[in-house]
């Protein structure tokens, strides 16, 4: 029996404006509160963060949730929890405190658990289905994003590390995703693994090639492909979302460049989709709502700087698009775009679009339920 009834299409918030759960306070609720979102991301411990919450805590943030909240949360996880880097790896996004144990200690990902690393992310997972069953929220969000070592991406990079070929790094990661298909299965049978991204449409670009040699197959897109296949193979009722992160990316030339990409990437999605009832693809975009509010990497991605999006009533058309593809769509509000939806003034610029898209695919649909009845 299902605990919630879920809005379809469903517009979740994804911000690293957003506190984690130990800071997010009733004024950050307020302001979601009054906005076009259905729900919203929270860490549970931010990317960088090894803290395990407390029985306690998760009482805390439960509590905090049903006094203030009138929108669904989404407990929000990194599998960077994970991701090492020894020093011989460059590849590092940014972070104040820079890689520092136990993240030092691990040799690109901790795939034999060695640090115990992989155990605790699964703890942290499974408080995160806990909680979000007790505070009714549809499911919680992953952000595979390898943010302390980007080489830990890639198969041979891993491979390497270890002392192991492609394919039995590819066959560890699958079974670590059919692990928390079976958390997900036992703590939270409807639950939503919304992740930002999946890969797997590198999966499909490489799956002619012989096992172990997996091309340019992602770490990522094993462990969902393992959750995949363990929710076909035992009748889950689990969603798994694949949020198109890296497959629509956040910017677009046009709503037409858009539009070209949602129909490449629903294609190349098909033999996924018709074999695994578990998956969902999912969009996302970012705005802004001004040229001169853009800055970082809003100002160095190629189809970021080329967008014919200059203000925010230019992304109706690209929205549109979105929505009627997609049952399942999260707004990344960038720091890099002034886009706070904390500070109500700015949430206040922004929400209008966000309801006037909502109630054009409202529309849609109910005009396309009359055209089904007339037919027939």
């Amino acid at each position: 029996m299902k605990l919630y009834a879920t809005v379809l299409p469903y517009l979740l918030l994804i911000s690293f404006y957003t506190y984690d759960f130990d800071r997010f306070a009733e004024i950050h609720y307020s302001a979601i509160n009054e906005s076009a979102y259905h729900g919203l991301t929270i860490p549970l411990i931010n990317a960088y963060d090894i803290k395990q919450p407390t029985d306690s805590e998760l009482t805390v943030y439960a509590d905090r949730h049903e006094r203030f909240a009138k929108k669904d949360v989404w407990p929000w996880l990194f599998l960077n929890r994970f991701v090492g880097n020894k020093g011989e790896a460059p590849e590092v996004a940014v972070s104040d405190r820079g890689v520092v144990e136990p993240f030092t200690l691990i040799a690109g990902m901790d795939l034999n658990n060695t640090t115990g690393a992989m155990d605790a992310f699964k703890k942290l997972y499974t408080d995160a289905l806990k909680l979000a069953r007790q505070t009714r929220s549809p499911g919680v969000v992953i952000d595979p994003e390898p943010y302390n070592n980007r080489n830990a991406y890639h198969l041979n990079y891993l491979a390497t590390q270890h002392n192991m070929s492609k394919k039995e790094v590819a066959q560890k990661l699958e079974q670590y995703g059919a692990e928390l298909a079976a958390i997900a299965h036992n703590t939270y049978p409807e639950a939503t693994i919304w992740f930002t991204f999946s890969n797997l449409w590198l999966y499909l670009k490489s799956a002619d090639q012989p096992a172990d040699q997996p091309g340019d197959q992602t770490s990522i897109t094993h462990i969902v492909l393992g959750m995949l296949k363990r929710s076909k193979a035992h009748g889950y009722s689990l969603k798994i979302v694949s949020g198109g992160q890296t497959s629509l990316r956040y910017c677009s030339e046009s709503a037409a460049h858009l539009k070209t990409k949602i129909t490449k990437r629903n294609e190349d999605y098909k033999p996924l989709s018709g074999n695994y009832p578990a998956l969902a693809l999912g969009g996302t975009i970012t705005l802004w709502d001004k040229p001169e509010n853009k800055k970082a990497w809003l100002l160095e991605k190629p189809d970021c700087l080329a967008s014919d999006a200059k203000y925010l009533c230019d992304f109706f058309p690209y929205l549109k698009e979105l929505f009627t593809s997609y049952d399942h769509m999260f707004i990344y509000a960038a720091t890099a775009s002034g886009y706070n939806p904390f500070n109500k003034e700015i949430g206040n610029i922004y929400n209008p679009l966000l309801q006037s898209s909502l109630d054009y695919r409202a529309a849609a649909s109910q005009e396309r339920q009359i055209e089904l009845k007339i037919r027939k």
